[in-house]
């Protein structure tokens, strides 16, 4: 089995991926949800600061094995005015070959809308598959 990092967008949480944690532990692997700087308890007064704030690693990161995965919801929420922005990462996970791009047809609340299919596409990409 594997080790998996899912971590949040922008405004998003660890809770968000809460129903994905328990299918991915359930099924056998390790997982780990991190809460970022500028939500529930580490927020701070203007949310923007978290995307300039300096990330202090213990290890580098690249010593490990990993992969990038992007998972993009194909449907807009109503009112998404972040969109040109999603797009933009989007299109910069699509044609780089560091990363792996998928797709799940719901919002932007994927890990909340479809759990299973969320958990079964990551358990995939652990696995090498």
């Amino acid at each position: 089995m594997a080790t998996v990092v899912l971590v949040h967008g922008a405004w998003g949480g660890a809770h968000g991926f809460r129903h994905v944690r328990k299918l991915l532990r359930d099924a056998g692997h390790e997982v780990s949800t991190p809460s970022l700087t500028g939500i529930g308890e580490r927020r701070t007064p203007q949310p923007a600061a978290c995307f300039s704030e300096e990330v202090h690693l213990a290890q580098e990161l690249e010593i490990y094995a990993f992969t990038r995965s992007y998972i993009k919801a194909t449907r807009s929420a109503p009112d998404d005015r972040g969109e040109a922005a999603f797009r933009r990462a989007a299109q910069r996970a699509r044609q780089s070959p560091d990363w792996s791009y998928y797709e799940i047809d719901t919002n932007h609340m994927v890990a909340s809308n479809r759990p299973q299919e969320t958990a079964s596409l990551l358990a995939r990409i652990a696995e090498g598959a």
